[in-house]
């Protein structure tokens, strides 16, 4: 998709789907001055405003800077803007890592650029996946054998080897002077 100013209506519904996906993500949900920033950025774009996303006007629109504002001396956009790239690095690293369209803020600018991305290709997981699986069948079998072998090795009938118990009885210890007499 190109990053021009406008969009088909059908693509506009895809960004701003991802859009909302992307806000309601574990990453974004507590972070709400980044995520303010993420949805300037995208409306804007997506109405055709690309050349009006400059650090002087986030600042007032979105972190309610004065006319005041010198970028030189509050580096917010600057520093919002680098953690809103690490964010969204971190979730199409994740959770958004199948997701159709593709939402970037190159560095050295912060209007967003809108990619659209190709499904996953998971036959490359069967090729990592399937020497596994036969490494583990093959290991199961020779433990299988392994077993039965000594199975059969045991000689049936044979009569088991019992250690012998050992008892020891107690006796009532009484001693009388009838049995010292008789003793003697």
């Amino acid at each position: 998709m190109s990053t021009g100013q406008l969009f088909p209506p059908q693509d506009q519904e895809l960004i701003r789907t991802e859009l909302e996906k992307i806000l309601i993500s574990g990453r974004f949900v507590n972070a709400k001055r980044i995520s303010h920033l993420l949805r300037y950025v995208v409306e804007e774009a997506l109405a055709g405003r690309r050349d009006r996303v400059k650090a002087f006007s986030i600042a007032q629109d979105v972190f309610g800077r004065d006319a005041s504002f010198d970028q030189q001396r509050d580096p917010i956009v600057r520093v919002e803007a680098s953690r809103l790239r690490k964010l969204l690095a971190e979730y199409y690293e994740s959770s958004g890592a199948d997701s159709a369209i593709r939402i970037d803020i190159p560095k050295g600018g912060y209007a967003p650029t809108f990619t659209k991305q190709e499904a996953p290709d998971h036959t490359n997981r069967q090729w990592v996946l399937r020497p596994l699986a036969l490494v583990g069948l093959a290991g199961l079998t020779i433990l299988l054998v392994l077993w039965f072998g000594w199975r059969l090795t045991e000689v049936p009938n044979s009569p088991k080897v019992v250690s012998p118990s050992v008892f020891l009885a107690v006796l009532p210890l009484t001693y009388g002077a009838d049995d010292i007499r008789a003793a003697s």
